[in-house]
């Protein structure tokens, strides 16, 4: 009788974790570069998620955002924008709720559906993503060239799909490969500084408060031209 009990335990497990690997439906983000197909960014996400999208108009030369929700479905949705500026390829009147804030004017209510959200990189409009509800903001410049097209989309795969193709975020990565470079050079520099007596007497826990390159570059500079005076 136990071990029947215990069969059929193990039974209903095996069958909620198929359930949940190849029958469970999750929201995955994701944005590639249209031209290449690579995916630059694949995340899981929940409904509700939001991301926005920001230009500088080529006109008015201030920004215009367009905010993106996801609901349950996977659908896209915009759902605001916030603008300066009126005419010229920009809104002068609708149907939506309008409100002033911060200097924008922000129409809101629009729950426009949308399976792709394909966008235009033009260096021009200094175009950038934001991502995790507006707080991590790319500059796309970074990553497409001039004129290429980003397409953002939300798949809704099961687990198993998901835990195969796996997570990517190449605008993470570059940024953590030009930190390390950064890194590199400047302890490269103040190796050779240091050889020719500029920063004699610098010890490495100080050298750690030069957070900043163009800190570090103005007391370089003002170290060697007190060498060359001393010399003279």
């Amino acid at each position: 009788m136990r071990k029947r009990v215990l069969a059929s335990l193990f039974f209903s497990g095996a069958i909620v974790i198929l359930y949940f690997l190849f029958f469970y439906p999750i929201l995955v983000l994701n944005v590639k570069n249209y031209k290449t197909g690579h995916i630059l960014y694949r995340h899981k996400i929940l409904a509700g998620y939001s991301f926005a999208t920001c230009i500088r108009h080529s006109v008015h030369l201030t920004p215009v955002y367009e905010y993106y929700r996801v609901d349950g479905s996977g659908s896209m949705l915009v759902v605001e924008t916030r603008l300066q500026d009126l005419g010229w390829g920009v809104p002068s009147t609708c149907d939506q709720a309008v409100r002033f804030e911060n200097g924008y004017m922000v129409i809101q209510g629009l729950n426009i559906p949308l399976d792709l959200v394909p966008f235009r990189v033009s260096y021009i409009a200094e175009p950038r993503l934001l991502l995790d509800g507006g707080s991590r903001e790319i500059d796309l410049k970074l990553y497409f060239d001039d004129m290429e097209r980003m397409d953002v989309l939300v798949e809704k795969i099961s687990y198993f799909q998901y835990l195969r193709r796996g997570e990517s975020d190449v605008f993470q990565e570059k940024k953590d490969r030009k930190s390390l470079l950064l890194k590199k050079n400047l302890k490269s520099s103040t190796k050779n500084l240091k050889e020719r007596g500029i920063l004699t007497g610098i010890s490495a826990t100080n050298l750690q408060h030069f957070s900043h390159m163009h800190v570090f570059i103005s007391y370089v500079f003002v170290r060697s031209a007190h060498a060359s005076s001393v010399s003279a």
